[in-house]
């Protein structure tokens, strides 16, 4: 998972993934270790399900509860308005934009 996540995060591709039983894409922009000690992804939430008011917003995502992980041909340009390199979410980065 790891891998494929840190490829995505490199071609700035969306993926497509299940994570709290909801079907999300998303447009990965970092990945590493949380503060808490989880393999976490840094992302941003552009369509499907979500348990929140916000439709569609930042989330932190543990490796652990995502499935069905798909890394889409569709691209994204840039950062989303928001992202900040060197996620203080993150005490260790794997990969980031």
């Amino acid at each position: 998972m790891k891998n494929l996540i840190v490829k995505a995060i490199e071609e700035k591709k969306l993926m497509s993934l299940t994570y709290d039983s909801l079907d999300r894409i998303v447009e990965p922009h970092a990945c590493g270790v949380s503060t808490k000690g989880d393999e976490t992804l840094r992302c941003f939430q552009i369509e499907g399900d979500h348990t929140s008011k916000k439709h569609h917003d930042w989330m932190l995502l543990k490796f652990s509860k995502i499935s069905n992980l798909e890394v889409l041909d569709k691209k994204f340009d840039k950062p989303r308005i928001g992202y900040k390199k060197g996620d203080k979410a993150l005490e260790i980065i794997y990969k980031e934009l």
